[in-house]
């Protein structure tokens, strides 16, 4: 009969070692991990439980997209990861711990090295395999593809990649063209929480006529994660979609949820990687990825 803790945590994700101490902390590999309990606490909380206790790592991945992951490493064994976005480095070393790739590059575009991550590294053996760059940006084509390159190969040698970096459309556009052509067949390119904006934006915006810190909330929101054209990243995922019609051989497909956009990779090779166009391949005859603010967000902008 089972017990009345392992009941307590039958609905989280399960498997590759991982043990549950609550509903957002768990061990892997002998290491904890505390997790956010939702996206608000992960942005207005992290800082404050990070890597606060010995063999710790905050990892800011909520249980819904340790599902996602847990469910993909079922599907599939990636051998060589890239992952974008270090932050405090509990990413790096979950996806080392729970995947086990032979390789993994991670890049992180602040040049203060996370200590806890440089720890494990010498202390698990991993400086041959696990490689993290800082000072990176993902929007650098030439050094991006330069480090891939080095780390993980020449041609179509990567399995994974997790985007959890700028959160931005045109930096995001750019490594994901940068890296999708050497994606292995079946390979993935993912992109966590690509529809940040619209998830906050709209309890903020039901607030903003009578709440003061609420319309402040909006502003920054809009100001932080639109591009000059006022486009959010989710329009990404259109893009994607457009283009696994005009070219499945080239983008098989794109699983979409409200906390990550995962591209699968085809099997047809590009005739062109160094200079791969999702825009160009979307053939976007309805304008579906021609999206403006409607009027009544304009004036968070002025």
């Amino acid at each position: 009969m089972p017990r009345a803790s392992e009941n307590r945590f039958r609905n989280l994700p399960q498997g590759f070692g991982i043990k549950w101490l609550s509903r957002n902390s768990f061990t892997l590999g002998g290491y904890k991990f505390n997790i956010p309990s939702s996206l608000a606490d992960l942005m207005f909380n992290a800082e404050n439980v990070a890597n606060s206790e010995p063999d710790s790592f905050y990892l800011g991945k909520e249980v819904e997209i340790l599902q996602n992951y847990f469910g993909l490493f079922k599907q599939m064994s990636p051998k060589r990861i890239l992952d974008l976005g270090v932050a405090m480095g509990g990413s790096a070393v979950f996806l080392q711990l729970a995947a086990k790739p032979q390789r993994l590059l991670a890049l992180e575009l602040s040049t203060t090295r996370a200590d806890l991550l440089d720890r494990f590294i010498k202390n698990e053996q991993l400086t041959e395999s696990l490689r993290v760059e800082h000072g990176v940006d993902q929007g650098d084509a030439t050094r991006v593809r330069q480090l891939c390159d080095e780390h993980l190969g020449k041609g179509r040698t990567i399995d994974l990649v997790v985007d959890d970096a700028s959160h931005l459309l045109g930096p995001t556009r750019t490594s994901f063209e940068t890296v999708f052509p050497f994606i292995t067949p079946g390979g993935s390119y993912i992109v966590e929480d690509f529809a940040t904006l619209p998830i906050f934006l709209n309890p903020w915006l039901e607030k903003a006529a009578e709440h003061e810190g609420s319309r402040k909330l909006v502003e920054v929101a809009l100001r932080q994660f639109l591009q000059e054209d006022h486009r959010p990243l989710h329009a990404l995922a259109m893009e994607a979609i457009l283009g696994s019609i005009a070219d499945p051989g080239i983008i098989n497909r794109v699983i979409v949820n409200r906390h990550w956009l995962r591209i699968v990779r085809g099997g047809k090779e590009i005739e062109d990687p160094d200079n791969f166009d999702l825009r160009a391949m979307a053939v976007d005859h309805f304008q579906l990825t021609q999206s403006s603010l409607i009027d009544s967000l304009t004036p968070y902008l002025s």
